[in-house]
């Protein structure tokens, strides 16, 4: 037959007091801040680092004496009960009590509850876990002083409120004036919308600028939306727009005085003659180009009236030679006189220096 193994039983002397030993020593009291406390050494070892160090091995208490800590009470008993429970439970209607709660689990080292703290607070940021020692590299004490914590273990961050629009507080209008909007790259033509008031425009915080309010002139209709909508010039580069925009002055067609600029053509006899003649007339009108860059010379084109009614620029004439300017104020008078005195020196009877009369009034009057 084979021996039976001993083993010990409640009978064995002394197991007993070991027993009663080993519970007396897993209570534990302690003194935190002047408030009793009283516990278990599995529940602080278990949660803390601080207190796994503190009941190690080699340490033994084998009197009622009771650990003092110099710490928070009211933040030990919240974390104490978080340890206990092994569960967050802050009173989020006290957000210092939190903080201080916070700044207790650092110091002792719940490692556990760090870590979640830290993981639901990036989540609420929407950044990821390992995010937040990274941008706090002093600890929760450094989140707390920035606001990160506690707020952000309960909540998300609130959607900042949407900057107050800014607003146009004077219009003045503008006529005959563009907007150039686009890359300053060479042969590539800018976008370009009707000027039809320069805004003043105002911000929530006071600043105060000038900007060219534009109209959905020769524009595309996925810009423009409503053909009656206005838009200010920095709404466009907001939404897709460029860059930058140039208000520029559109050409603009004006009436020239009489003989102000005459344009001279020159044509061969239609006899096919060597003979070559050469006609003048008064420009009619001007066509004016404003200056890019606000320094250079204004560019001008001089115009023709046609038959349709069409203006054409003069210089595109074939026979077209040149133009040359007058400086006579009433030229058509000079003309009438000298032709008067002409006419009258030929007449050799009443009766034809009447007619030469009659003549140079019908002809004076248009209708020659």
């Amino acid at each position: 037959m084979s021996a039976k193994r001993a083993t010990p039983d409640d009978s064995t002397p002394g197991t007993a007091e070991r027993q009663v030993k080993r519970r007396k020593q897993d209570r534990v009291a302690l003194d935190v801040g002047g408030e009793l406390f009283h516990t278990s050494q599995a529940t602080l070892i278990s949660n803390s680092m601080y207190f796994s160090r503190l009941f190690s091995d080699s340490w033994c208490d084998d009197g009622d004496g009771t650990q003092f800590l110099d710490r928070d009470p009211d933040a030990f008993r919240v974390l104490l009960s978080c340890m206990r429970t092994r569960s967050i439970i802050l009173p989020e209607k006290d957000p210092e009590l939190c903080a201080r709660v916070l700044l207790e689990a650092e110091f002792l080292g719940v490692e556990w509850l760090l870590q979640e703290v830290k993981a639901r607070a990036a989540r609420n940021l929407n950044e990821e876990e390992h995010w937040f020692d990274q941008r706090f590299p002093g600890g929760l004490s450094e989140a707390i002083s920035e606001g990160v914590l506690p707020a952000r273990w309960f909540s998300p961050e609130a959607p900042a409120a949407p900057e107050p629009p800014d607003r146009i507080v004077a219009l003045q209008p503008v006529s005959h004036a563009h907007v150039a909007m686009g890359p300053e790259i060479p042969d590539m033509d800018p976008d370009t919308y009707r000027v039809v008031a320069l805004a003043v425009v105002q911000s929530a915080d006071g600043a105060t600028w000038v900007e060219p309010l534009v109209a959905p002139a020769n524009v595309d209709e996925d810009i423009f939306h409503d053909k009656s909508e206005l838009k200010l010039a920095s709404k466009l580069r907001s939404e897709g727009g460029w860059d930058t925009w140039q208000l520029r002055q559109d050409p603009r067609i004006e009436p020239l005085p009489l003989d102000t600029v005459v344009s001279a053509y020159e044509s061969r006899s239609e006899s096919g003659e060597d003979e070559v003649r050469e006609t003048k007339y008064s420009v009619p009108f001007v066509r004016v180009f404003p200056p890019n860059n606000g320094c250079s010379i204004p560019r001008v084109e001089y115009l023709d009236v046609q038959e349709d009614g069409q203006l054409k620029p003069v210089q595109t004439y074939s026979d077209f030679k040149a133009f040359s300017c007058s400086s006579h104020v009433d030229r058509r008078r000079k003309q009438f006189a000298d032709m008067s005195t002409a006419m009258m020196q030929c007449a050799t009877s009443p009766e034809a220096a009447d007619a030469c009369t009659k003549m140079l009034q019908q002809w004076y009057r248009g209708g020659l």
